[in-house]
């Protein structure tokens, strides 16, 4: 229990948030170099985080080439990203208005 009353808690809390938002923003900058097409956005006056994504961006995001040939997982993923990107792209083209047979 807190002798704050719930405004004063939230204020409390928000300054902390607000005291923290470099240093977080150091490692929201991390995950969106390390994931192609996320972008992280801290609201402190919600006391929230925003996570986009573009989806065009994140799937066609560049893989790490580490000069290995491809393990059976690798290859698992790269199967289902380019099924994920012909499902947007039936996905844009409904939008857009297409009649696609099912």
């Amino acid at each position: 229990s807190s002798r704050l009353e719930t405004e004063e808690k939230d204020q409390v809390a928000k300054k902390a948030l607000r005291s923290l938002e470099a240093v977080l923003s150091e490692d929201f900058s991390g995950v969106e170099r390390g994931l192609p097409g996320v972008k992280c956005f801290l609201d402190c006056s919600t006391f929230g985080l925003d996570l986009s994504i573009s989806e065009g961006d994140f799937l066609q995001g560049q893989r790490r080439d580490t000069g290995k040939a491809p393990t059976n997982q690798d290859k698992d993923e790269m199967r289902l990203e380019k099924k994920l990107r012909e499902i947007c792209a039936l996905k844009r083209r409904q939008v857009e208005g297409e009649k696609l047979e099912k």
